[in-house]
């Protein structure tokens, strides 16, 4: 072959390969896989100077809070979660088998020797107004396991015990 006839080659391969990564559905939940966004945390909660310490502690329940966004989404609120108290950044991971929406949440840091509670929050998307069970788990333990009714209306909250 001659060097036109590979140069025409590698053009038509660059071209096929820019094609497939424009058209590839890489958008935003293109599979209409369910998937988590927005994971936010208020930080240690804590009374007083010593962000630390377990004897400052903000008093109250720990709470789940559901409730309907627009587009398929649903806002989790996890109020007065225990997590270490070095934690920086949330890990939410996603996994959904037919209606069943498995949430495990887990924090980055666990090498401080104390613990606090946080305020988490994210988002679930890719839902449908249907009837799932949703099951959240913190370090593997579940903290909740109930069938919920996705429509627009929704709004519930369960108190953890």
């Amino acid at each position: 072959m001659n060097a036109t006839t590979n140069m025409y080659k590698t053009i038509a391969l660059f071209l096929l390969l820019a094609i497939g990564f424009v058209t590839c559905g890489c958008e935003e939940n293109s599979s209409n896989q369910i998937h988590s966004r927005n994971i936010n945390s208020s930080g240690c909660k804590t009374v007083g100077s010593n962000a630390k310490s377990t004897n400052g502690l903000v008093a109250g329940p720990e709470t789940i809070t559901l409730s309907a966004r627009e587009g398929g989404w649903m806002l989790v609120e996890h109020n007065n979660s225990m997590f270490n108290c070095c934690t920086e950044q949330f890990i939410v991971k996603i996994s959904s088998v037919d209606n069943t929406i498995l949430v495990d949440e887990d924090e980055d840091n666990h090498s401080c020797n104390c613990v606090c509670p946080f305020d988490v929050s994210y988002e679930i998307g890719g839902l449908e107004k249907d009837v799932y069970t949703l099951v959240i788990r913190k370090g593997g333990l579940e903290l909740l396991k109930e069938k919920i009714v996705y429509t627009n209306e929704l709004k519930k909250t369960f108190t953890i015990e």
